[in-house]
């Protein structure tokens, strides 16, 4: 579940739990409150009966009457004259006689709620006379409760309660699977890279389990990375070692022959100085090359590009090339002539990616085989695909081919030349223009190298 819709539903059920509760408390408040109203109202009624008893049928009757009924109602009342006094001359009790002065004194009905007594004051009147009636009656246990104020304190308290719960069950929720993917991520800075978050931070279906995951990929995008860094520095390292080696005993040949008087071979050992010397230049400047994309630092032309016209000044070149091993470079346009298959960006660099695509394709193609050249139009975006007849790529290196210095085998002969970088250098240039490449193992056979680019 979302991360969201748990702390949604938790809080909604806690509201709704503290309005049950409250609920259920202000309805049991009301229902004592109705309980004790009605008993008050009895004992009300009671000074009614009393006074017109007394007034109709003398003292003895009233006296008969309140014997009984006081001992059967569990409670105590005292018809009082229009003085105050008893009008059976007995003493009040004590905790009556400040409520019959009140009484007395203002005319008016009292009611008093105590937490174990309910009495009544009021003024009757019988026969055009005014008296007084003073009635107390215990409650009963079931009716002894706290009162309104006490009853709010609960629900308060059981509120803040609510709160307090609530409160630390969402601190619990968030918190202990934040630490744990903030220790993970300090580990990481400190230079741990192969530290990932906890499976089971992974495995939740929330936000924090987005994070987690985001977090495991960009730790291995970050490794990844790093690791092809210190592999480009490595690849770099070998691949010039291995000319400056070659330099080196050729420069040792020239020297022993120029001692011995032998110049007239000489100049074979000064050509191979000289090309070992341009392929050190070359890879340094696709090093570069490389560099400089990586830290965004190439300015790309925004000029009109005719990918029919470079395609076809590319294959007349790479045909020339590759008929001394008797290989053919094929060029298909299949876009309607009414469509035109031009692009915004820059000519060379856009030449000199699809060069190196095609260089690799030729490289690989065996002798008296060809390269096939396809242009076209799918979907209203420039689709060309460049495909050999060689021996194709195992499906787990495709994803790779595109890295720097990757060979497929890194214990195969570099007797078909080049560093690895000419894809690399052809897929940052593709990118820049808005396009993306992608390889695949043809059907028929050989690497096809597919790029599709934004028409404009």
């Amino acid at each position: 579940m979302r991360l969201f819709w748990k702390l949604l539903l938790t809080l909604l059920v806690a509201l709704l739990l503290t309005a049950v509760v409250s609920s259920w408390l202000g309805q049991q408040w009301s229902l004592q409150s109705q309980s004790i109203e009605t008993r008050l109202d009895g004992l009300e009624q009671q000074g009614e009966l009393a006074a017109s008893l007394y007034n109709s049928e003398g003292v003895n009757a009233y006296h008969n009457w309140w014997r009984q009924g006081m001992r059967r109602n569990r409670s105590i009342g005292f018809l009082l004259d229009a003085h105050g006094t008893h009008v059976l001359k007995r003493a009040l009790p004590p905790e009556l006689e400040k409520l019959a002065a009140e009484v007395v004194q203002s005319g008016k009905s009292i009611r008093m709620i105590q937490p174990t007594r309910i009495s009544v004051a009021l003024p009757v009147h019988a026969d055009d006379r005014t008296m007084y009636w003073l009635a107390s009656s215990r409650l009963p246990p079931e009716l002894i409760r706290q009162n309104r104020l006490t009853q709010l304190g609960i629900q308060l308290a059981f509120t803040l309660l609510m709160l307090l719960l609530v409160s630390s069950l969402l601190a619990r929720m968030l918190t202990r699977p934040m630490a744990r993917l903030s220790r993970t991520a300090r580990i990481f800075g400190e230079g741990s890279l192969t530290t990932r978050p906890d499976p089971a931070l992974i495995n939740r279906r929330d936000e924090i389990g987005d994070l987690a995951r985001n977090f495991t990929t960009m730790a291995e995008h970050l490794e990844s990375l790093v690791n092809s860094h210190k592999q480009l520095l490595r690849d770099v390292s070998h691949e010039l070692r291995s000319p400056l080696a070659r330099l080196g005993v050729a420069l040792e040949i020239a020297r022993s022959k120029l001692g011995s008087g032998e110049t007239d071979t000489l100049q074979e050992e000064l050509d191979r100085i000289q090309m070992e010397a341009d392929r050190l230049n070359a890879l340094i400047g696709e090093v570069l090359a490389l560099a400089r994309f990586d830290q965004a630092a190439v300015e790309m032309a925004h000029e009109t590009i005719d990918l029919a016209d470079l395609l076809e000044n590319l294959t007349s070149d790479l045909s020339f090339e590759a008929g001394a091993d008797g290989k053919h470079v094929q060029l298909q346009l299949q876009a309607p002539t009414t469509l035109k298959t031009t692009l915004k960006g820059d000519a060379a660099w856009m030449r000199r990616a699809l060069e190196n695509i095609a260089r690799n394709a030729i490289r690989y193609t065996a002798k008296e085989g060809s390269v096939e050249i396809t242009e076209g139009i799918l979907n209203e975006k420039i689709t060309i695909s460049i495909r050999d007849h060689g021996p194709g790529a195992p499906e787990a290196s495709l994803s790779h081919l595109f890295d720097p210095f990757y060979r497929v085998s890194e214990a195969r002969e570099r007797q078909s030349g080049g560093y690895g970088l000419g894809l690399a250098i052809a897929r940052q240039v593709i990118q820049a223009h808005g396009g993306n490449i992608h390889a695949a193992n043809h059907t028929e056979g050989g690497l096809e190298i597919t790029v599709t680019l934004p028409a404009g």
